[in-house]
């Protein structure tokens, strides 16, 4: 990609065409010349730089409970079948998950119910309403559901097992009660295969580099999250760009949440089509929030129902003095 060699300032030649964007005082163009002063704020080398990623997959009994919710017994592994679990022991169990990109979503979930006369009878809701209800077997099996995109909301999303009965063991060895042994659950949007060569990559938020070179890695559906007090006469940079593992395009959007006020300042597309640019340096006049405390989002997303994930590089962000 040939660098712009023009002597303005890449601000002052923005020809965006949405009016929002020109009153945020923002500019995307193929390449900017690096910056030659160190940011006031390295945004790819601070710490306190947060990932949010979209759930595709909840393994129970491997060690992460932090979308477990309630209802829920200790993590358990089963030699034999070489997998890990973890038991229902309450009428109704659920478990959290993010999204990002809102859509008919399906899920696949791998259980197997307590032995009981007559069998278990698990009814699926999604924050609240029923989607799906079956009758579970007393053995490894998955089951599919189905949650439609109008019960689904960006952010966090619960999702809830509404069990028949609870049983005790025969032998009376212990107190707990059991509904259902939960082994996983993989979900995605419904337009695509949730697993037809394989699950695809998680996303999630990773860093390269040391803290002296350091860029973010971001697998979408996924985002990068800071909570920062701007100077005065501030501006964002970075540069965005597909790396070589990308699936596809990515379209990315930059918020800032000021109170309960959000605002999309910037939406930058990256595509490997001959029309379209594999890497792009943004710059943001953050002027209008001079000397506040904001929370800023730089989201990644893939394109709707042509590709499950896909993966972007950040870099060179930082704020700068004006």
């Amino acid at each position: 990609m040939e660098r712009d060699r023009r002597v303005p300032a890449p601000r002052k030649r923005c020809l965006l065409g949405f009016a929002a964007l020109l009153a945020a005082g923002a500019c995307q163009r193929s390449s900017l010349a690096t910056p030659t002063r160190a940011p006031i704020i390295d945004l790819t080398a601070n710490r306190q730089v947060v990932g949010i990623a979209e759930t595709r997959r909840i393994l129970f009994g491997a060690g992460d409970r932090s979308q477990l919710l309630d209802g829920w017994s200790v993590d358990e592994r089963d030699p034999s079948l070489g997998l890990t679990f973890v038991w229902a022991t309450a009428l109704e169990a659920s478990v959290s998950f993010q999204l990002l990109q809102v859509e008919d979503e399906q899920f696949l979930v791998k259980l197997s119910a307590f032995g009981m006369e007559p069998p278990q009878t698990i009814a699926v809701l999604i924050n609240g309403t029923e989607v799906s209800r079956f009758t579970a077997q007393p053995l490894f099996l998955e089951y599919r559901f189905v949650a439609p995109a109008e019960l689904l909301h960006r952010g966090e999303n619960r999702l809830t097992f509404r069990h028949s009965a609870l049983a005790g063991r025969p032998d009376g060895l212990e107190s707990r009660r059991f509904a259902a042994a939960y082994s996983s659950i993989y979900m995605g949007p419904q337009c695509l295969p949730l697993r037809g060569w394989g699950f695809p990559p998680r996303p999630r938020v990773r860093r390269e580099g040391d803290s002296s070179a350091s860029r973010l890695v971001v697998i979408g559906p996924a985002a990068v999250h800071r909570r920062l007090h701007l100077p005065q006469a501030a501006l964002l940079r970075y540069r965005l760009a597909l790396t070589d593992a990308a699936d596809g395009a990515a379209t990315s959007t930059l918020r800032i949440r000021e109170g309960d006020t959000i605002r999309d300042l910037v939406e930058t597309r990256l595509s490997r089509s001959p029309f379209g640019a594999r890497a792009r340096d943004v710059e943001v006049d953050l002027g209008p929030w001079s000397g506040k405390t904001i929370e800023m989002e730089l989201e990644v997303l893939p394109d709707a129902c042509r590709a499950q994930t896909t993966s972007v590089v950040i870099e060179r962000a930082g704020i700068f003095a004006g």
